[in-house]
């Protein structure tokens, strides 16, 4: 993975007025354009999945119907599309992998908590088929499979018990990505992940954290600006921290997980970066966000108080300075992962530490 972003990493646009950026192909060199593979896991057809429990409020955006209310992100089609898109563009910024946590081995049991469209468990249990794969999300949004190391079940992680056709009920990796708009309690997830893992297994979290920034400090007076302001006072009255991830080494020291690392990774929102992977994973990550920032964004705006009609500017402004070449849009992303002591193991591990990106 790449070193933190410095100004020799922008690429410069020509001429005065910096235009917008395209979201076709030709925004990139050939050398920059999605490999086939990318192509072929980039759900743009407009394919999704229906979910038949699923309630439609007020903006007409479909939500879970399943402990209705409990998560604030739809899972109508637009959003299916953004949550592929957007796992196209993540595995970019981690260089192809899946999974930063240190396996000596694949895991044999595997927990994919929040599993959304079920991208990264169908990836992963091809990508090891000695691996027996297990989705879980509140809405039922998952194709059908054709491969028999993975499923899905419907399931609420923050529930004390938890209970899975696996032996002994325990798992040797537990994955968690984009949960920082789901838990009331985070901490519970994490005591009961560690509950559920077998000694030596590990849990991995990566995470997004608000704000979205410029990397040419030219947010102010924004429309991005006011997003986040809103979408902070929005998160709190619907009690979703979104600087969270920033704790999660903590909480999981706590919990009692061992050989804990933090790394922080800036993720492009646009094809801005002179590297040719970032450039390509802000391109995808672009198309994901003009697919599904409106429902990204509804729920939040709402809490904060802005009306319906407020929403709908604020977000067709958002993604006109998303577009904006002028910009150099980014998220901070926190990948936090931890190990369950092995058998006789006690006490935290000298190795726990922090890093700015991995190598």
């Amino acid at each position: 993975m790449s070193a933190p972003t410095t100004k020799s990493d922008v690429r410069e646009d020509d001429g005065d007025s910096p235009g917008q950026w395209d979201l076709d192909m030709s925004e990139l060199d050939d050398s920059d354009k999605p490999e086939e593979e990318d192509i072929e896991a980039n759900p743009s057809s407009g394919q999704s999945v229906y979910d038949t429990d699923s309630v439609v409020a007020e903006s007409g955006i479909s939500y879970h119907g399943y402990k209705p209310g409990k998560y604030y992100l739809p899972n109508d089609a637009a959003e299916q599309d953004r949550l592929d898109i957007m796992h196209v563009s993540f595995r970019l910024l981690l260089g192809g992998k899946l999974a930063l946590a240190p396996f000596q081995e694949p895991p044999r049991y595997v927990l994919d908590v929040g599993t959304g469209t079920g991208i990264w468990a169908i990836q992963f249990a091809e990508e090891h088929l000695d691996s027996q794969v297990i989705g879980t999300d509140l809405s039922a949004i998952q194709p059908r499979l054709t491969i028999s190391n993975c499923s899905f079940q419907r399931d609420d992680a923050e529930e004390e018990i938890w209970l899975f056709p696996v032996p002994q009920n325990r798992f040797d990796y537990v994955h968690l990505r984009f949960m920082v708009t789901c838990f009331d309690e985070p901490r519970r997830v994490m005591a009961n992940a560690f509950e559920h893992l077998n000694p030596g297994g590990w849990i991995e979290f990566q995470d997004s954290i608000m704000p979205i920034l410029d990397f040419n400090g030219k947010a102010e007076g924004t429309a991005i600006e006011r997003w986040n302001q809103y979408a902070y006072s929005g998160g709190a009255a619907l009690n979703r921290d979104f600087k969270k991830p920033s704790r999660y080494k903590e909480w999981l020291e706590e919990t009692g997980f061992v050989d804990v690392k933090e790394h922080k990774i800036e993720w492009p929102m646009a094809p801005w970066p002179a590297d040719a992977r970032r450039k390509k994973a802000g391109w995808f990550l672009l198309r994901s966000l003009m697919n599904g920032f409106r429902g990204l964004s509804w729920a939040f705006l709402r809490a904060a108080g802005l009306s319906a009609d407020e929403v709908e500017t604020l977000v067709a402004e958002c993604k006109k300075d998303l577009l904006n070449r002028k910009y150099a849009w980014y998220f901070g992303v926190y990948i936090v992962y931890g190990r369950k002591p092995a058998e006789g193991e006690t006490g935290q591990s000298p190795a726990s530490s922090s890093a700015s990106t991995p190598s």
